[in-house]
């Protein structure tokens, strides 16, 4: 189980229970409870509320969010994870919190990046990356949540043109969607491997496509299924 100064394990009824010290003092996301101790606030992380967390839990190996990171966050949703990756990177952090659903998207703003400066929206479509303009220079990681049949041509798209060589991919990913072998070696289904389509290559005729299993190196799969049935988590470097 990985131990960062960017988690903290607190005690509670006889539990260890995962939490992020609060950035924002006295703010809940999405009702959590907030805990003081020693003069600190923290927020404990619900891991079925999160995949994230739920890797955590469940043996992750290197969690490359800490401070001063900055991070690409494809598929923020309602902002629980992105939440806590704001407390993770501190102030001088910063997390690019893409999602295309407007209602979602307002719930995003009202709730979180509202009183979480560190977390900057991107209301837009996470398939069309060059369209972001708000990002100035490369990520340290691209977290990458997207309930969408070409969620690794995405991934890919925004890898080349935002992730640093060296820095990191999480992908929550259809467990079906993965064959995994023995040890740390893992094969990513031909069909989910494909990264551009048809209207992609024909837009990109002079680019060279990334490949999850070419341009990375997958670290770890963790199976998230007790808390999220049907999903995995992979945390890959990227090689450039």
């Amino acid at each position: 189980m990985v131990t960062d100064s960017s988690i903290f394990w607190i005690k509670l009824n006889n539990s260890l229970m995962l939490a992020t010290k609060n950035l924002v003092r006295g703010n809940q996301c999405y009702n959590e409870r907030l805990v003081q101790l020693d003069g600190e606030e923290y927020r404990i992380w619900k891991h079925y509320r999160s995949k994230l967390a739920a890797g955590i839990i469940h043996g992750l190996e290197i969690l490359p969010i800490i401070e001063k990171s900055r991070i690409l966050y494809l598929g923020a949703s309602q902002g629980i994870t992105a939440s806590h990756v704001s407390d993770m990177i501190g102030s001088e952090g910063i997390v690019y919190a893409v999602e295309h659903s407007h209602e979602t998207a307002k719930k995003l703003q009202e709730e979180v990046t509202s009183k979480r400066k560190n977390i900057k929206p991107i209301i837009m479509d996470a398939a069309k990356p060059s369209q972001y303009q708000i990002i100035d220079r490369k990520v340290d990681v691209v977290y990458v949540d997207l309930d969408q049949p070409n969620e690794m041509e995405i991934a890919m798209l925004n890898c080349k043109m935002y992730l640093q060589v060296g820095g990191y991919l999480l992908l929550m990913v259809k467990t079906r969607l993965v064959d995994q072998y023995e040890g740390k070696k893992f094969i990513i289904n031909e069909k989910y491997s494909l990264v551009n389509t048809i209207e992609e290559k024909n837009r990109q005729k002079h680019t060279e496509k990334v490949d999850l299993k070419v341009n990375f190196e997958i670290l770890q799969q963790i199976n998230l299924a007790d808390f999220f049935k049907e999903y995995s988590m992979i945390v890959a470097k990227y090689l450039g």
